[in-house]
């Protein structure tokens, strides 16, 4: 099998992962915060050793920025509603700019809001895939209260020029939330050069931990501004009925999920050892490679296949910019062929598993159905090849080339 489904979730995990995961529920007895036992105390040190891995990955100013969450829809939920909603109950007037490329985990929480009474933005993309700064500033009005920038989109791979976004943010005083779920484990990404108020992200896709795990980085000082959605039980300040403000327990109400931090921390560690220190060149070597083939076979700069090759009708979305920055995410359309049916022939002829759909984002590919190539850092060059050529064949039989 060649798993190019890596947008979705990561595979195969590092074996550091499954190993700290299985050891964590073998051999540790006891709930962080939930007692003075030696159970309790190691089942804090995992959550704060993946917490300190966490925070030195995004350049984070103190491990304490890091809220953990179940994934990074939660995440994003928390911060989206967190902000909005005690404003909407002040009576204040609030408007959220979102973009055309966001995920659900984005674009749903902001309909709540809407629904609650906030007004929003809906920023558009270019054909190129890229959300231009001078739009989302032009959409911020007096009322903007928070801008949500997808960071790389789950279609298309393509980077936003983030940094350029929250300089305009930072100038109007409005806060940013960065969805990094589809670029952290893949890209160096400093929550202090990116200049972010909130960062999201997913433990099970690039950081290559288990599902159900994720978080929320939120600058410090930052936090008393946000909400929390859940209350209840920390471990901490017991006698009080109200909720601590301290962080992370602010936002960490509830027994945590120590097995799945386990392995997130062996994942981010994994992620920073081997991809980090060379700059993702494991992947950057695979991507290239895949890419090669595909241009070797007829797909020219702007991800247009040409009509003299066998590639004729298919097509990258926002990949019209050549030299752009961008992930290991490949989104393909062909004039005639559904992509539902290529990515069943591409898993029962080739063992190429890919992705067809909208990826839950509706309005990234203009509402389209795309068959979606992800990578991570353990596809091999060699598999890269194979499965650059068995997309083309693939689209080409089944266009009856």
């Amino acid at each position: 099998m060649i798993y190019l489904d890596n947008a979705s979730t990561s595979f195969p995990k590092p074996p550091e992962v499954v190993e700290a995961v299985a050891r964590c529920l073998s051999d540790v007895a006891g709930s962080a915060g939930r007692g003075a036992h030696a159970g309790s105390r190691r089942a804090a040190k995992i959550i704060d050793s993946c917490r300190d891995a966490v925070a030195e990955l995004l350049d984070a100013e103190r491990a304490e920025s890091i809220a953990f969450t179940h994934n990074a829809t939660d995440a994003l939920n928390l911060a989206i509603r967190g902000v909005v909603e005690p404003l909407l109950r002040r009576g204040e007037a609030v408007h959220v700019v979102a973009s055309a490329l966001d995920h659900n985990s984005v674009l749903r929480p902001i309909e709540f809001v809407r629904s609650l009474g906030a007004s929003v933005t809906i920023v558009d993309a270019g054909e190129n895939g890229i959300v231009a700064p001078s739009a989302v500033c032009h959409a911020i009005r007096s009322d903007t209260r928070l801008v949500v920038l997808n960071h790389a989109s789950n279609v298309t791979g393509i980077v936003q020029r983030s940094t350029k976004i929250a300089e305009a943010c930072q100038a109007k005083g409005v806060p940013l939330l960065l969805d990094a779920t589809q670029t952290l484990g893949h890209m160096t990404a400093s929550v202090r050069e990116l200049g972010v108020d909130m960062l999201a992200f997913s433990g099970h896709k690039g950081l290559l931990g288990p599902t159900g795990t994720g978080g929320l980085y939120i600058r410090s000082g930052f936090e008393d501004r946000v909400e929390p959605l859940r209350t209840g039980g920390t471990g901490t300040e017991s006698e009080s009925r109200t909720q601590p403000r301290a962080m992370p327990e602010r936002f960490e109400s509830g027994t945590m999920n120590v097995a799945g931090l386990a392995g997130l921390d062996a994942g981010v560690r994994w992620v920073m050892r081997e991809c980090a220190r060379d700059g993702y060149s494991r992947e950057v070597l695979s991507i290239g490679a895949f890419m090669g083939v595909l241009k070797e076979l007829g797909i020219d700069e702007a991800g247009r296949g040409q009509g003299d090759s066998p590639t004729r009708g298919l097509s990258i979305v926002g990949r019209s910019t050549p030299g752009h920055a961008s992930v290991g995410v490949f989104a393909f359309l062909h004039d005639s062929v559904d992509v539902h049916q290529a990515a069943a022939m591409l898993e029962s002829e080739h063992g190429v598993v890919t992705r067809a759909g909208l990826h839950c984002a509706p309005l990234a590919a203009g509402g389209r159905s795309t068959l979606r190539a992800s990578f991570g850092p353990m596809v091999s060059v060699d598999d890269a090849v194979i499965a650059a050529r068995a997309i083309v064949e693939v689209f080409s039989t089944l266009a009856g080339e």
